[in-house]
C-alpha cells in the first residue's frame, strides 16, 4: 500500500439494488499516481465512506539475484517484479478532477486550494512512497537485450533516466560501460542505488545522479550532449511528463548517441468526455505521448522486440532511439535478428 493512501469507491454500475464499484487505492499526497484496481460487489445501503489505511514505514530492502547471460548480480530492493507485475493500470486524470468526480457518487474530499497546479512527482520528502526502489518488468527486458548484444555499452558512457535502482545501467556496468550513471529524481533513491553499485564492486564505474527532467538547469554542462547511450525502462506512466522526459533525453544524448528503452504498454485511467465518470481504456495514454513527442526532437524510433504480457492490454516493448538511422540501422532484436 501506498503511504498516505486512500480507498475511494465509486459505482459503475446500477442493477436493481447493488452496485458494482471500482476499488481506486491512490497516493493522495500527489498530483499524479499509480492505480490498483478491483471490484466489489455490495447493497446500495452497503455504501462504503470514504476509508483511510494506515501505512506503515518503508518495507525492509531485501536482497534479490539476477542473471542475465554470462552475467550475475546481487542487488537489495523493495519488491521484486514478481510483485510489481500487480500494477496493470496507470492514471492520467488530475487529482482535482478525480476528486471533483468522485464527489458526485459520494466519495472524494475537497483538495488544498493552495496547492500549485504543476505536474507533480512524489518529492523526496519522508511520506512519499519510492517506487524507484522496485525492479520492474521492462527492467528485467532492458538488461536482457544489453546481455544479448553488449558491444552497444561496453566503453561507453551510460546514463540511466529514472534509473530507480539501477539494474539495467549496472548489467551496463558488468558488461564493461566505461562510465554508468544512474539517475532519478529522489536523492535517497539514488543513494541506495549507488549503494548497490559499491556493494556489486562496481562503484568505480557507476555513480549516482540526481536528476530531475523539469529542471535541467540544475545540472552542470559535461552532462549535456555528453552519453554514448542513454537507458529507460518502465518511466512511461505518467503522460504530463513526457515531454520532460524526451527533452532531459535530448539534452544529454550525444548527437550520434543512442537510446534503449523498454515499456509494458498497461491501461489508462481517464475521465469520460460526456459524464466526466472515471473510466478505464486500453489505450496506454503515456506511450502515445511519448510517440508523438520523439518526432519533434527529430528522434527516429527502431522496434527490436515485442512479446505479449498476460493480463496487460498491450505488449512490453523493447525500442531503440536516435537521431541518425544510421545509428539505428545494425540494431538487432532480441532474437538476434536486425
Amino acid at each position: 500500500m501506498l503511504p498516505n493512501a486512500c480507498t475511494i469507491y465509486y459505482p459503475t454500475l446500477v442493477a436493481s439494488n447493488v452496485l458494482n464499484y471500482n476499488i481506486i487505492i491512490i497516493d493522495i499526497s500527489c498530483k499524479y499516481f499509480l492505480l490498483r484496481r478491483g471490484i466489489k460487489t455490495a447493497c446500495q445501503s452497503d455504501m462504503p465512506e470514504l476509508v483511510s489505511l494506515k501505512t506503515g514505514d518503508e518495507q525492509s530492502l531485501k536482497a534479490e539475484y539476477f542473471s542475465f547471460g554470462s552475467h550475475e548480480i546481487t542487488i537489495k530492493c523493495r519488491k521484486s517484479v514478481q510483485r510489481t507485475l500487480n500494477f496493470k493500470l496507470t492514471v492520467q486524470v488530475q487529482k482535482e478532477d478525480l476528486y471533483e468526480s468522485l464527489r458526485g457518487w459520494g466519495g472524494g474530499y475537497e483538495s488544498d486550494e493552495n496547492e500549485s497546479n504543476e505536474p507533480q512527482l512524489a518529492s523526496s520528502s519522508g511520506d512519499k512512497d519510492l517506487l524507484g526502489l522496485d525492479v520492474w518488468p521492462a527492467a528485467i527486458t532492458l538488461c536482457e537485450y544489453l546481455s544479448k548484444n553488449e558491444s552497444l555499452v561496453c566503453r561507453k558512457r551510460v546514463i540511466e533516466l529514472g534509473a530507480g535502482v539501477g539494474l539495467p545501467c549496472l548489467i551496463a556496468a558488468k558488461i564493461g560501460a566505461s562510465e554508468g550513471f544512474i539517475s532519478d529524481y529522489d536523492s535517497r533513491v539514488v543513494e541506495h542505488a549507488h549503494e548497490n553499485a559499491i556493494e556489486c564492486g562496481l562503484g568505480h564505474v557507476c555513480k549516482g545522479l540526481v536528476l530531475d527532467w523539469r529542471h535541467l538547469e540544475n545540472l552542470s554542462d559535461d552532462h549535456k550532449h555528453s552519453y554514448d547511450v542513454v537507458l529507460a525502462a518502465d518511466v512511461m506512466y505518467i503522460s504530463q511528463i513526457m515531454p520532460d522526459f524526451v527533452k532531459s533525453m535530448d539534452y544529454v544524448m550525444k548527437q550520434d548517441g543512442l537510446a534503449i528503452l523498454t515499456h509494458q504498454c498497461r491501461q489508462s485511467l481517464v475521465l469520460d468526455n460526456e459524464s466526466g465518470v472515471p473510466i478505464v481504456i486500453d489505450i496506454d495514454v503515456s506511450f502515445e505521448k511519448f510517440k508523438d513527442l520523439i518526432s519533434d526532437y527529430g528522434f527516429e524510433m527502431k522496434l527490436l522486440d515485442q512479446c505479449d504480457s498476460e493480463g496487460f492490454p498491450g505488449p512490453m516493448n523493447c525500442f531503440a532511439l536516435a537521431r541518425h538511422a544510421d545509428v539505428l540501422e545494425p540494431l538487432k532484436g532480441l532474437d538476434g535478428v536486425r
